[in-house]
């Protein structure tokens, strides 16, 4: 029960920081100026995994 009180509580702690944190303006227009890239980037990612996942078979 501690284990899960523990979990909880630094989930709450870090997303509620990410929350504020993003609903900063000059964090925001980072973040959105960046968001394009790092969905390629995300992209790319799962592609590779993917095409890992159809090599291997």
């Amino acid at each position: 029960m501690v284990i899960v009180a523990n979990h909880l509580l630094v989930e709450w702690t870090i997303y509620g920081a990410f929350a504020l944190l993003l609903s900063t303006r000059p964090a925001r227009d980072g973040y959105l100026a960046l968001k394009p890239l790092l969905d390629r980037a995300a992209a790319m990612v799962l592609g590779a995994l993917g095409l890992k996942l159809l090599i291997d078979r």
